[in-house]
């Protein structure tokens, strides 16, 4: 009787069941505004926004590098550049100019820069903000240098630890960030959803190949490429309440049935 009491008790309650919805951000379209954003014009950030039904998920976009003068190997915020439709890429602060090639993408290249003739290798990376916690599933990039090579990396809690002070290193990054592969990126939406499956967070980390954060032993200072595009998904749980108000009354009815027979027969 017990047995049967508890089958009942578990139809009539609600099970709760995982809604998935899926979000994309097309880097050549509008901004969050509405407005063009402008190929070859510098900015410090940049914000798109998705709209699924009534929800909406803005990222925001801003630019980082580790620097060759003043103080190099430290963290900076640099321009975000968007080039036609080949995409946005990272112009370091200090080491970097815009006509730079190809310093003026998302790159590791080692090259003469704008820095009176010295060599410029830094990391660029692009922070990606969200309004709300997402797993990032697909990157897309515009153009490609000689590699494409990139790694991407999510904040498990709380806020970005760098910022414009200079006082950072990826190093720095590499100990509260977490690493969720490296990946040879192509001309098109490149999956990463099998590595990010049940991760969610506000704040994620892409740019290219750095073996600080993870070592696949790959080559590294010919890395570059530009962003055009991202997407991913967010999970909502909400209770099913898949079970019709009749049948729940029924249940509670057959229930209360089955404890008064119970009673009369002890």
């Amino acid at each position: 009787m017990k047995k049967i009491l508890a089958v009942l008790a578990a139809l009539a309650i609600p099970s709760v069941q995982a809604d998935t919805q899926t979000w994309e951000w097309d880097l050549l379209g509008s901004d969050s505004n509405g407005n063009a954003t402008s190929s070859g014009v510098g900015y410090s950030s940049v914000q798109y926004v998705d709209t699924n039904n009534a929800d909406s998920i803005t990222m925001t976009m801003t630019g980082w590098s580790d620097t060759v003068n003043p103080n190099d190997g430290r963290i900076a915020q640099g321009q975000l550049y968007k080039w036609g439709n080949n995409g946005w890429g990272v112009v370091g602060l200090y080491d970097e100019g815009r006509n730079d090639y190809p310093g003026h993408a998302v790159d590791n290249a080692t090259y003469s820069c704008d820095q009176g003739g010295k060599d410029c290798n830094d990391w660029d990376y692009v922070l990606l903000s969200f309004s709300e916690a997402v797993s990032l599933t697909d990157i897309d990039i515009g153009w490609k240098w000689d590699d494409s090579d990139a790694s991407v990396l999510y904040l498990d809690s709380g806020t970005p630890n760098f910022s414009a002070s200079n006082s950072d290193t990826w190093a720095d990054v590499a100990n509260l960030w977490t690493s969720v592969g490296s990946y040879q990126l192509t001309n098109s939406y490149y999956s990463i959803a099998n590595d990010t499956v049940g991760i969610e967070s506000q704040y994620w980390l892409v740019g290219a190949y750095n073996n600080v954060f993870r070592n696949d032993n790959w080559s590294s200072g010919n890395d570059g490429f530009k962003l055009s595009g991202f997407k991913a998904s967010t999970t909502n749980t909400s209770p099913n309440n898949s079970i019709p108000e009749p049948m729940s009354a029924l249940l509670i009815m057959l229930g209360l049935g089955l404890l008064l027979l119970q009673r009369r027969s002890a």
